[in-house]
């Protein structure tokens, strides 16, 4: 942590202590209170309410919910960061097995909770490509490849308000891909939910799908990498 803490942006990080020191437990909480196929739906209002006009009276009833919703993913990327800058590539892979059969890929211990909400197929990361799959960390990579930390806050902070605002917003905006920011954010979640499930709630943790891979591999982007908050 001594060496993580010099890094610049970390006093950036609005998450308390017991979060930045156990990273990965923040996942189990967001995930309890959001599964993900919930957490999927709350972007998809989000970005509703953002192209859409709306009354007060509407503005209103969904004004608690978005802010609250806004506030989890502000933690989540925060979190999202502090894990991949501490721990880039570590992660449960997916055995050499299971990439060459791609049926595989659908077993539940993969990508579904023991504690079910719904249906095992709703949790399935669809917004993830197999080599995502494979190793969920690629997202983190890709994620704050995209933009930094500092500039996913600050956008994260603007939909919340054209989300709250009477006057719709142009999904051809210049400034701000609404689509393209809400790909990311599903990516994020799906990438999240795989990681939490793989690393803290796997239904056979020791199953000859997955292996916990104690040695730092490297991802192929990711190589000498660092990102900035």
């Amino acid at each position: 942590m001594d060496k993580f803490v010099t890094q610049q942006g970390f006093t950036s990080l609005t998450i308390d202590l017991e979060i930045i020191q156990r990273p990965l437990q923040f996942l189990s909480d967001f995930f309890y209170e959001y599964p993900s196929p919930d957490a999927h739906k709350a972007i998809a209002r989000m970005i509703e309410a953002m192209i859409k006009g709306k009354n007060r009276k509407k503005i209103f009833s969904q004004a608690a919910n978005i802010t609250y919703f806004y506030e989890k993913m502000v933690m989540l990327a925060e979190v999202c960061w502090l894990i991949h800058s501490q721990e880039p590539a570590r992660s449960y892979i997916i055995t050499e097995e299971v990439s060459k059969d791609q049926q595989k890929l659908f077993e539940p211990c993969l990508f579904a909770p023991i504690d079910l909400h719904c249906k095992a197929w709703d949790y399935f990361p669809r917004y993830l490509k197999i080599k995502e799959l494979l190793c969920p960390y690629r997202v983190l990579w890709k994620f704050f490849k995209y933009m930094p930390l500092s500039k996913w806050k600050e956008n994260l902070n603007i939909m919340l308000h054209n989300a709250l605002s009477r006057n719709p917003i142009s999904i051809s905006n210049e400034d701000l891909n609404v689509y393209q920011l809400a790909n990311l954010l599903h990516k994020l979640v799906d990438a999240c939910n795989v990681i939490y499930v793989r690393e803290l709630n796997s239904t056979s943790p020791d199953n000859n799908l997955i292996h916990n891979d104690q040695q730092h591999q490297t991802i192929q982007e990711n190589q000498h990498t660092s990102f900035q908050a």
